[in-house]
């Protein structure tokens, strides 16, 4: 039951502040990390690290754990903003953190955190002694002097308080429980063997530690021949180790914290090797970047302690390589480090140092952190949250123990006794386990709260208000314009823009190197928090964070490999050299003597671009979103490139795509969006949106593909290249001028017949069959079919659908004798199909033959370039106001007046009965008008027109859309007006006919929007020259109405009547056909 909690003061969620999830109340025992999509008992469980990032519904999964006494429970990130709470700044400082020199309230609105007002002075006097500490322990590093020698490791030794003993040669360095043995060479400075033991309750005389001592060694020991050349062997190294031993030295007067990590690391091993047998991994990598723990080593590499590798960057890859060399690594035969090596985070890799230090909850010694039975089966009776994920009903998760208390017998000799256990009354030691983080994490402000809470503990207090964008890529912000963060460096004002090469393949697939020039930008501004150090009382609770640390540090890797870190300080160059200032962007150094004062203002001014950016370059944007889900990055790029080397400058097809992925825990990738690179309309849409639509297998295979891709390769430029291979590779567009030389040859007396139908989505198919004579006559056709499980338009186990022909046309494209088909689809058992919609209509044509019905349709579409965004229109924007485009002439006008030419000319030879075109009220969209045409006639010439006007888009390499609402917002949409008129209406006295007719369109006026298309009420909405969709009305020249009546019409009292409401994508058959039955009665 949980426990009843404090009042929520209801901060207000926002667009930018909300929080991801409400935030539980105090719980009377720990929730443990569970995976949203199987409710697992454990996030330690076997099936959690193959959950894919698509089922994860938060920012981070990690649950709220118990005992947390904040005295508010926080809903979102405003809240935590109010107040000094446990784990958050001082409220003297928590307001003026966030203020510069000369900031307001209005520059802290440039952060998106609204609604905070300045409040007292900070806490000097804290903030003072934070920067004095580490003034010391940057000149404690400095005191070795410049390389391995005997006086520099003496005071080495002596600055980390142990006892130095010479004895001839030898250096002993001694604690309380560490014994280091230095020998030297006779005379020389070069160091000739080394030898640590320290002592557990095992061994109390101390015994030899050989993986620390070969640490050690590579540490200090090089040939006496580069002791006389004078090659100096740095001690920082060693002097990080010595640190380490001289740390748990003392530590280890209360209770033995060698013995308590070499404990831990036992567990942590025994898990890292069950779970290699219990689920097949590709190799080491791929195990340490979703196992439970990572992989675990004692004392290895360069540095002593126990370490967890919990992330390497391009697992996958490096797995592949060590299959080709089996023997490169093993638990149990690590790698053969460099005598060199020192640790270097700079590749992408990610560790956590496991120490000990003072603090409570107290550590336990032991070795028995996980049962006999490394894993344990139980019984998941969570209900599924989607049919297609339901929860496995066993679940195998680790099978975690809790060791018993260690105690100590209060007699605790450490000089420092400010917190000794007995003072306290307490047995239980002062010592607990902590997890340094290397490097630090760079995590939203959020999730680190969540982190903080789940481990039971205070969050540590910060002085800098820093966002989490600005801690991925530094870069320009309100706060460093003003100071607030520190000195900003002149030459990384720049920093959130990038330019880097890219390895790719030329148009003949050999290696080249390409450009990007990437710009960053945060979607919403979210604070940010670096973790180093994270407390923690039992390894369960390692395992059920690292999933969330995988997740960004991979996001960490992906940003920095586009938009790098600036070099540390270190590296800076000598006054002399500073005014030739380096800029770098990517792999690529730029010299430049530009005043950084001029820059800096011109950064703020928004004149500064990016130093050496190419003309040829590929722009690429990329956004990031953290607020109220999984991290998120978009990109958006715009390919202007020719297609071939023989293009020429007016073949460039300009291009946009747009592909959005979120990374989710365990670092798994999901592409959720990818636009412009499908010629499917529906290549933008959810899994399931609320029309029931679903995306297409080609478009589920993309994204698929590109999140394999991304997580392979972790490189944003990587995953741009073959983006841009594919599209190019999968590109169609016809070549007419290769055609052409083949149009003209004999075709021996054949005629080739194309025949056209109708499919179930209201879109045209065709076919083509040789004939051996030209026909007279429909007659003369015969009949065919295809298979209708292809077009959804039969089942897969009665799949034959039969074509037959009802009428011809000369061919346009083909031409001479060869002719178009348009043909209705029946069914085997010689019924029509149901989406033969023309069969009904003719019989009630033919039904009402005498009252002579004449139609004449407008069909109005919107050309689209293959982007899917409408042809002409500036890429992700808009064109000016609609106005001076309708019947628009003359450049910035009117668009693609050529595809509608040929179009025009097309239809007139084919013989269909087009009487017009015109440009329309929203540019990119054109009208063609088709009639006077009686009865079933009007349906045929408007499908044709339909097929042809496909046929003619596919040639200039542009989509046609049908869409009644093709862009949202203030702009026209498209229709299909139908003109109709009878013998009664032609003829004198006709108004009354029309008016008549009136009072039965608007008796079934639901019945008539049914089948006047889809998404129609997106554009009936009674503006833009509409109607409304739910009311029938109808007026003389009213084009608000639904009917509207001409003024001459009414003028002459005879006439036509035109129906405003059917869509552009509507079927004509059923237009017309439900017209003639409204007006004359059904069949």
């Amino acid at each position: 039951m949980a426990t009843p909690s404090k009042p929520n003061p209801g901060a207000t969620p926002t667009h930018l502040t909300s929080s991801p999830r409400p935030s539980g109340g105090p719980m009377n025992r720990t929730i443990s990390l569970k995976s949203p999509s199987t409710r697992t008992p454990s996030a330690s469980g076997h099936g959690h690290p193959n959950q894919p990032a698509s089922t994860q519904q938060y920012a981070t999964p990690i649950g709220v754990t118990a005992d947390n006494d904040n005295a508010i429970s926080f809903s979102s990130p405003s809240a935590l903003l109010l107040g000094a709470y446990p784990g958050i700044s001082p409220s003297p400082a928590v307001h003026d953190a966030l203020v510069g020199p000369g900031m307001n309230d209005s520059d802290i609105q440039a952060l998106g955190m609204s609604g905070l007002k300045l409040g007292n002075a900070r806490d000097n006097d804290e903030e003072r002694r934070r920067h004095i500490s580490e003034v010391v322990q940057l000149l404690r590093s400095r005191v070795a002097g410049r390389g391995v020698c005997r006086e520099g490791i003496e005071r080495l030794s002596d600055l980390e308080r142990f006892e130095s003993i010479w004895q001839d040669d030898n250096l002993n360095i001694a604690g309380s429980f560490v014994d280091l043995e230095i020998d030297f060479y006779r005379g020389q400075n070069v160091v000739k063997d080394v030898s640590l033991k320290y002592a557990t309750p095992e061994a109390t005389e101390g015994e030899r530690r050989e993986e620390a001592t070969a640490v050690l060694k590579r540490d200090l020991i090089q040939t006496p021949e580069d002791g006389h050349r004078g090659t100096w062997k740095s001690l920082d190294n060693f002097h990080k180790n010595l640190q380490w031993l001289a740390r748990h030295d003392k530590l280890s007067e209360e209770v033995n914290c060698f013995q308590a990590i070499e404990g831990l690391y036992e567990s942590m091993k025994r898990l890292w090797s069950e779970e290699g047998t219990q689920r097949k991994y590709s190799g080491d990598n791929e195990h340490l970047c979703s196992g439970n723990l990572g992989r675990p080593s004692l004392h290895r590499g360069g540095r002593i302690g126990l370490w967890l590798d919990y992330w390497v960057p391009r697992a996958r890859v490096l797995d592949v390589k060590q299959q080709k060399s089996p023997d490169l690594m093993a638990l149990d035969n690590p790698p053969k480090y460099p005598a060199n090596e020192e640790t270097d985070y700079t590749n992408g890799d990610w560790k956590i140092a496991v120490e000990c230090e003072e603090g409570y909850p107290s550590l336990r010694v032991s070795k028995d952190w996980i049962g006999p039975d490394a894993f344990t089966v139980v019984h998941n009776d969570a209900e599924a949250t989607s049919s297609t994920n339901p929860p496995e009903s066993d679940v195998t998760v680790v099978n975690w123990t809790d060791p018993p208390a260690t105690l100590t017998d209060n007699q605790g000799t450490s000089e420092n006794m400010d917190l000794d256990s007995g003072m306290l009354g307490s047995s239980s030691p002062n010592r607990r386990f902590v997890a340094r983080l290397e490097p630090p994490l760079d995590i939203p402000f959020m999730v680190a709260d969540q982190v903080y809470r789940h481990l039971n503990t205070e969050m540590p207090q910060d002085y800098k208000m820093v966002t989490y964008d600005g801690l991925l890529a530094p870069g320009w912000s309100p706060l460093s314009a003003t100071g607030a963060l520190g000195p900003e460096d002149p030459t990384q004002i720049d920093r959130k823009r990038s330019r880097i090469s890219v390895p790719s393949l030329d148009e003949e697939g050999k290696p080249c190197t390409k450009w990007h020039s990437y710009t960053f930008q945060p979607f919403e501004s979210a604070g940010g928090r670096t973790l180093r150090d994270i407390p923690f009382s039992h390894p369960r609770q390692l395992a059920d964070i690292l999933p969330t640390f995988r997740q960004y540090a991979l996001l960490a890797n992906i940003i920095r490999g586009t938009f790098p870190l600036a070099p540390t300080s270190d590296d800076q160059k000598s006054s002399d050299e500073e005014k030739y200032m380096t800029e770098r962007h990517g792999d690529v150094t730029i010299l430049s003597n530009e005043n950084p004062n001029v820059k800096k203002l011109n950064a703020l001014l928004g004149l500064s671009q990016a130093d050496g950016v190419g003309s040829d370059d590929l722009n690429v944007d990329v956004t990031l979103r953290t607020i109220g889900q999984a991290p998120m990055v978009m990109l958006l790029f715009t390919v202007d490139r020719p297609s071939s080397a023989k293009s020429s400058p007016e073949d460039v097809a300009l291009t946009k795509a747009s592909i959005s992925f979120e990374i989710g825990i365990n670092g798994r990738v999901s592409v959720v969006d990818a636009t412009g690179l499908l010629d499917d309309e529906n290549d933008t849409l959810d899994d399931a949106n609320a029309d029931g639509r679903t995306t297409s297998g080609s478009t589920n295979e993309l994204r698929s593909k590109l999140a394999y891709v991304l997580e392979t390769s972790q490189d944003i430029g990587v995953l741009v290249e073959w983006v841009l291979r594919w599209a190019e590779s999968s590109t169609n567009v016809s070549n007419t001028e290769n055609l052409m030389k083949y149009m003209t040859l004999d075709q021996k007396g054949a005629v080739m017949a194309e025949y056209i139908w109708i499919d179930s989505n209201g879109g045209t198919r065709s076919k083509t069959k040789t004939l051996s004579k030209a026909p007279a006559g429909v007659d003369e056709l015969p009949e065919w079919n295809f298979d209708g499980s292809s077009t959804s338009q039969a089942p897969g186990d009665n799949s034959d659908v039969y074509l037959r022909p009802c009428a011809i046309y000369p061919d346009p494209f083909r031409r001479g004798d060869n002719v178009l088909v348009l043909c209705e689809t029946w069914d085997s058992d010689g019924t029509p199909n149901k989406f033969n919609y023309r069969h009904d209509c003719n019989r009630l044509m033919e039904t009402h033959a005498k009252e002579e019905f004449w139609f004449g349709l407008e069909q109005e579409y919107t050309l689209l370039g293959p982007d899917g965004w409408p042809y002409g229109w500036p890429k992700g924007g808009f064109p000016g106001a609609q106005g001076p485009y309708y019947c628009g002439v003359g450049t910035g006008k009117v668009y693609c007046r050529d595809i509608v030419e040929a179009h025009y000319r097309a239809c007139l030879y084919a013989g269909v009965k087009i009487s017009g075109i015109n440009a329309e009220v929203m540019p990119s969209q054109w009208e063609y008008q088709v009639g006077p045409c009686a009865g079933i006639e009007m349906g045929d010439h408007l499908w044709l027109s339909r097929f042809l006007l496909h046929r003619v888009a596919e040639e200039f390499g542009v989509k046609i859309s049908f869409e009644p609402k093709p862009i949202k917002g203030e702009w026209n949409g498209a229709g299909l007006h139908t003109n109709v008129s009878t013998t009664a209406t032609r003829s004198d006295g006709g108004m009354k006919a029309i008016e008549s007719y009136m009072k039965k369109l608007e008796a079934r006026h639901v019945e008539h929007i049914a089948v006047y298309g889809e998404g129609n009420e997106e554009r009936l909405t009674g503006r833009h020259e509409t109607g409304n969709i739910d009311k029938f009305s109808y007026g003389v020249a009213d084009r608000g109405g639904s009917i509207r009546i001409p003024r001459q019409v009414a003028k002459d009292g005879k006439g036509y009547f035109e129906d405003r409401r059917p869509a552009s994508n509507a079927d004509p058959y059923q237009i017309t056909g439900i017209i003639a039955e409204t007006l004359c009665g059904g069949l």
